[in-house]
């Protein structure tokens, strides 16, 4: 059996069985993908992994969350989307473009190379290893740089993650606001899922906030390669070789589906007892990327900026959304 297949039937039986854990389990004050989280990260840090071990674990991790957010589309309306569009857009169109440019800018002062900057500012941003992978690709950054910022959009987003779900509860945040913060300031999309696992209002709005915020990565790389002083051909190469992610366009199909009223009751259940397997699967593989040494692999610049740039999203969302509500 090969490592991929192998990496793939452990995360989806650490997601399982908290999924049928948390069914005896009543009480706690967490879900599954959180369980499936710290069972993952304690296997993560207990004992040794290969490298490409971890990236097969974290790469169905975010399969999962991909996944589980076409799903979702089946659990919300167009019309439902379309309100939330006047709310969403200026805290997520701010934050994106602030969060860049004020960490391509610091990286300048701390003495960190333009391409790390970039990588670093794009992975905080939009959506961690996904936008990270996307810069890297036109803006010629190194390989080492890329996994450092990885490494720094998994582990402070979790760190991230595990605190918004704690102040929840004592700031007493109602669910749009929450929703709103966590989408708009968590660097993975299993990030925000899983600070959401209670589901409902919370979810979908976090859901929501992440995708608008993932449609701003053809920006980003076209300002990522300007930044790097890529020639004019790269910038235009990579627009529009730019391909909106085909999750994405799952979920839109369902929102569409459900607006029209085209799927049975049936049907939206065996999806609902879905995405929660899916997201336990997503936590689970992100976990397996919490490898706290590798945060000083490239010394204390670096980390100095990407924990800057997770303060300020992080501070900033949360200062709009308090705005806006």
């Amino acid at each position: 059996m090969s490592h991929p297949i192998r990496g793939a039937l452990l995360i989806f039986g650490i997601a399982a069985g908290a999924v049928l854990g948390m069914k005896f389990a009543t009480g706690l004050p967490v879900g599954p993908p959180i369980v499936a989280f710290a069972v993952a990260l304690a296997l993560s840090v207990a004992l040794p992994w290969a490298p490409q071990r971890r990236d097969d674990m974290m790469a169905t991790g975010r399969a999962s969350a991909r996944w589980a957010i076409a799903l979702m589309g089946l659990g919300v309306s167009l019309p439902e989307i379309a309100s939330l569009g006047l709310v969403v857009l200026p805290i997520v169109l701010s934050a994106v473009a602030l969060t860049f440019f004020l960490t391509v800018k610091l990286a300048r002062t701390l003495r960190v190379s333009k391409s790390l900057g970039v990588v670093i500012g794009a992975a905080t941003a939009v959506c961690g290893a996904s936008a990270a992978l996307a810069v890297a690709s036109t803006c010629g950054d190194r390989r080492e740089e890329t996994t450092y910022a990885i490494a720094c959009a998994t582990i402070l987003g979790s760190i991230v993650m595990l605190l918004l779900m704690a102040l929840r509860s004592y700031l007493h945040v109602q669910p749009e606001q929450y929703g709103l913060w966590v989408g708009a300031s968590l660097h993975e999309v299993a990030h925000v899922l899983g600070a959401t696992d209670s589901g409902g209002e919370a979810r979908i709005i976090a859901t929501i906030t992440k995708i608008a915020r993932i449609l701003c990565l053809p920006a980003i790389i076209f300002a990522g390669a300007i930044v790097t002083r890529q020639d004019s051909t790269c910038g235009r190469r990579e627009r529009s070789s730019v391909k909106l992610p085909g999750f994405l366009l799952w979920f839109a199909a369902g929102s569409l589906l459900v607006s029209l009223g085209l799927v049975p009751a049936p049907l939206l259940m065996v999806a609902s007892q879905a995405v929660s397997l899916l997201l336990a699967s997503a936590l689970a593989g992100l976990a397996f990327g919490v490898v706290p040494r590798e945060l000083i692999a490239l010394g204390w610049r670096p980390l100095a900026l990407a924990v800057a740039a997770t303060v300020f999203i992080t501070i900033y969302s949360a200062l709009m959304v308090a705005a806006i509500s």
